[in-house]
């Protein structure tokens, strides 16, 4: 072999090394910029789910609170059915006194307030309560004075009636003697 043949093969040689080098640097870098593809496609793709994600739990949560309402309205609505209460005015009236021959003495008691029940299903449960928000009272002591008038009359005809059967000897005075006493 001669030294140009030498050259030849060496200069082949180099050249084909150079080649390969320029081959694999161009394939290292393809190779880096895929793998950075796909990294970027790989965070893309997760926040992509993550958003779906995101959004199918509000969606979850949401219906959570529609379902939670709805279901809170039938319970409300079917005990609403059932049971009621009724409230009703109550008035309750205490008499208690002499209503004498000449004297009034009356006590007089009113109750008023209100009177509540609870039902279920239209029938009463326990007994019904009763709330007295306010007592009137009155109480009185008088002299009645159209009786004593009446009184007076008829004693007056009597002794008229008497007068007249006893020929004279009673004699009926033409006023009537009063003595009125007052507490000092």
């Amino acid at each position: 072999m001669s030294v140009i043949e030498m050259i030849y093969i060496v200069i082949a040689i180099v050249m084909t090394s150079l080649i390969w080098l320029i081959y694999l640097t161009n394939l290292r870098s393809k190779h880096s910029n895929l793998h950075k593809n796909i990294d970027n496609e790989v965070f893309v793709k997760s926040d992509e789910r993550f958003s779906i994600l995101k959004e199918e739990i509000s969606n979850l949560k949401s219906n959570i609170l529609i379902e939670k309402n709805k279901s809170f309205q039938e319970g409300f609505d079917k005990a609403r059915s059932e049971f009621s209460l009724e409230v009703y005015p109550y008035k309750e009236e205490f008499f208690d006194g002499d209503d004498g021959l000449f004297f009034n003495d009356i006590y007089h008691e009113v109750s008023i307030g209100y009177k509540y029940q609870l039902f279920i299903n239209g029938i009463p449960v326990l007994k019904p309560s009763i709330i007295i928000d306010n007592v009137l009272i009155e109480r009185k002591k008088e002299v009645d004075y159209q009786k004593v008038k009446t009184a007076l009359d008829i004693v007056e005809n009597s002794i008229v009636n008497i007068a007249k059967n006893t020929n004279g000897i009673l004699k009926i005075g033409s006023t009537i003697n009063e003595k009125v006493n007052s507490k000092k």
